[in-house]
């Protein structure tokens, strides 16, 4: 990177800050430093040789200032970093480029660490999977035709210098540089609700946030014009935590402010055994209907009961259901540890009596697990069961396909249908959790949308209480219709709006479920257990956690949202078209490619683009900014790790801006399903106006989707279904979609 004029940057340089210059044969070493800021020295580096250029290197805590002299030039950054590091980056410019910055080590990007912006470009959260070198390229993000001033900035959120902070604590500073972020550190017990002000002069706005181990904590954080307060952010775990202040418009704006920490309940930082902290064992419950090509090969089951055995600890109850194929029925374990993989095994499912019959392991004569009675009846037992447990965490485990109505053709199901009975329309397809062989002789079933809603209802009625944290480790089932579906019965849930590969990494997932640990710490946990397997296996995958309690925000939000297009149109149908046509999409055909025939739209990416189009039509913008505040504290947090799936090679399944979170959303071309997307089958349906919407978008025309359609085969079992065996082959190192640990 060329600098035209060294003078000319180092008066820029000096008009904002007394500076004490330190000669070198090589560089010219600047430091700034705040005078109000007594604990934070932040130093920057510009080379100083015959041809001017920049550093080569950056180091963490730095924040250097360069430029853009021509178009197409692209800064290159070295950096050294160690496995696991949780990487910041944070390029602002002038306003005279939009920044463009991305991370690459061997020449390849890493994961999803890149981001383009307008002003200011955040690479957030981005976790190194080894040690070494790695570069930073900084660019125009618009079109490499601009250029332009920018700082730069590279923090290790989990091993951050950090400023203390206490209970009660009112502390003043200041951020002198674009891109600054300063950090403080405090202490304090699960279960600790705490308040955050971060009050600025006026001359930025106030950003503010809370993170452990560089992971943000919940919703904690927040922005405002002069000031932002974190309110009832509640702290999952016992340890250290990480307060984060920076420019909250565009990391661009300079100013002092002041910050308070306050302590909403008496046990913030208290020590044992003052603090009244639950100790009880949080219950885990696996469900797993592998009655289908899941469990063809025996080593499936067999690698989900001895993964799962080697994650029980003594502060946790596990009990294990398993379909097994065939008509023989479902087993039951109440899980002990063991690390010894060969047992149990098929053909030796008590591992030599370790369990016995009766006592810890059940065989259990509901055959049909696709029915929601069948599920009630397994949850409720283990509550009864442990009834001092004080969370209960819910894990489904089968195939998955999104929302499913009663009566779709092409997903099994007839679990409203008596033994004998010749399957009616609205009784014949469900689309989760399909079981192969149901008991009565019949074909496949599955368990649909409304079901699952039906069963965990029954659920909370009979035991007086929501289910912590419901996983559905499954297909497609991070999207709206199925959250609005449980919103009642669970409080948080954590699916994948996309393919989920079933990586049966329980043995993580228990370690790290713990009773000092509130649902969404374990939810985060399990989502980062699943996560780091997936990373490893360099699989393109999704996985968000849910705050159900927010979802009717959601919900009336997208339901406004859906009114204000229905008016829009029809004189701005194209606009829409368009919106969706630009939207991240999720696969919901499961042919391998992502593309606007796959109905699955990231909502977040479709509302970004909405702006876009509508961008004078002030309705629209505040349907859409209502929508984006209201996902913002529903999704917890979200992994979207692009990359080829390994069936389909040529393929690149890419996600650069979506949230993590699916809606139906056929605009391109309708879908016969479409017609069952009605409130019968969904209380989103019901509750919302998005069926409204599609059907004013598509003139009120609706597709056939009847028992008969031909667009829609049924498929009489798992193992006999043309979409789904696309997606589930053999593989050397994934098979079925399950990877081998």
């Amino acid at each position: 990177m060329f600098i035209s004029s060294m003078k000319q940057r180092l008066l820029k340089i000096f008009s904002v800050f007394t500076l004490l210059i330190v000669l070198t044969a090589n560089y010219t070493t600047i430091s700034a430093i705040s005078v109000r800021d007594r604990a934070k020295r932040i130093s920057f580096s510009i080379p100083h040789s015959a041809d001017g250029v920049c550093p080569s290197t950056i180091n963490f805590g730095e924040i250097i200032e360069c430029s853009i002299d021509l178009p197409a030039e692209i800064d290159q950054f070295s950096f050294t970093a160690q496995t696991g590091d949780h990487v910041q980056i944070i390029m602002t410019d002038s306003g005279d480029m939009f920044s463009g910055v991305e991370i690459r080590k061997n020449g390849e990007i890493v994961g999803n660490c890149q981001s383009n912006g307008a002003t200011t470009s955040v690479i957030d959260n981005c976790i190194l999977s080894e040690g070494g070198s790695y570069q930073i390229f900084t660019y125009d993000g618009f079109n490499r035709s601009k250029t332009g001033q920018y700082y730069l900035s590279l923090i290790n959120l989990n091993a951050t210098d950090s400023r203390p902070i206490t209970f009660g604590q009112i502390l003043t500073d200041t951020i002198t540089l674009p891109s600054q972020t300063i950090a403080y550190q405090f202490s304090a017990k699960a279960g600790a609700h705490i308040q955050v002000t971060m009050t600025d002069s006026g001359d930025m706005f106030s950003g503010v946030e809370v993170r452990k181990n560089g992971e943000i904590v919940g919703n904690c954080r927040s922005n405002g014009s002069a000031t932002s307060v974190i309110d009832n952010c509640v702290l999952p775990e016992d340890g250290t935590y990480r307060i984060f202040t920076y420019d909250g418009f565009n990391r661009s704006k300079r100013g002092q402010y002041d910050l308070s920490l306050i302590c909403l309940t008496p046990i913030c930082d208290c020590v044992e055994p003052d603090c009244e902290i639950s100790r009880q064992p949080p219950l885990v419950l696996i469900y797993a209907v592998l009655d289908n090509n899941l469990g063809d090969d025996p080593d499936n089951l067999e690698r989900l009961i001895n993964n799962a055995e080697a994650g029980v600890h003594d502060d946790v109850r596990v009990r294990l259901l398993i379909d097994t194929p065939g008509g023989d029925g479902s087993i039951i374990y109440d899980l002990m540890h063991d690390t010894d993989p060969s047992c149990p095994k098929v053909g030796n499912l008590t591992c030599s009596g370790r369990y016995v019959e009766g006592e810890n392991f059940w065989r259990n004569g509901d055959e049909d697990t696709a029915h929601p009675e069948t599920l009630y009846n397994f949850v409720v037992d283990a509550a009864k069961t442990y009834s001092d447990t004080e969370k209960i965490l819910l894990s489904l485990v089968g195939h998955g396909s999104g929302w499913s109505a009663n009566a779709l053709p092409g997903q099994p199901s007839k679990w409203g249908s008596q033994p004998g009975e010749q399957p009616n329309h609205e009784e014949r397809l469900g689309g989760f959790l399909w079981d192969d062989t149901p008991g009565d002789g019949g074909t496949s079933r599955s368990m649909s949308t409304k079901a699952l809603g039906v069963a965990l209802d029954w659920i909370k009625n009979e035991i007086g209480r929501p289910i912590d944290l419901l996983y559905l480790d499954a297909c497609s089932m991070g999207m709206a219709s199925v959250a609005y579906e449980v919103r009642n019965s669970v409080d948080y849930l954590l699916a994948s709006p996309n393919t989920a590969w079933a990586s049966f990494n329980y043995a993580k997932m228990l370690q790290e479920t713990t009773p000092d640990k509130n649902a969404e710490a374990i939810g985060l946990a399990w989502l980062e257990a699943e996560a780091q397997v997936l990373r490893r296996e360099q699989y393109p995958f999704t996985l968000s956690l849910y705050n159900l309690s927010k979802m009717e925000e959601v919900a009336t939000a997208i339901s406004t949202m859906a009114d204000t297009l229905q008016a829009a149109m029809p004189g701005n149908k194209t606009q829409i078209t368009q919106a969706g046509a630009q939207t991240e999409r999720f696969e919901s055909n499961y042919d391998g490619s992502i593309a606007t025939s796959d109905h699955y739209a990231d909502q977040l990416s479709f509302v970004l683009h909405l702006e876009e189009a509508f961008s004078t039509n002030d309705a629209v913008k505040r349907a859409v900014q209502s929508t984006k505040t209201a996902l913002a504290a529903f999704i917890v947090k979200q992994e979207l790790h692009s990359g080829k799936p390994w069936l389909y090679p040529p393929n690149v399944w890419r996600w650069q801006e979506a949230g993590g979170f699916s809606i139906y959303l056929p605009l391109e071309e309708d879908d016969p399903k479409r017609a069952l997307y009605t409130s019968a089958n969904l209380q989103w349906a019901q509750d919302t106006h998005w069926d409204e919407f599609l059907n004013a978008y598509w003139g009120g025309v609706m597709l056939s989707a009847n028992a008969n359609s031909d667009v829609l085969p049924t498929c009489p079992s798992t193992t006999d279904c043309g979409p789904l065996n696309k997606l589930l082959p053999l593989q050397p190192t994934i098979y079925l979609p399950l990877i081998h640990q």
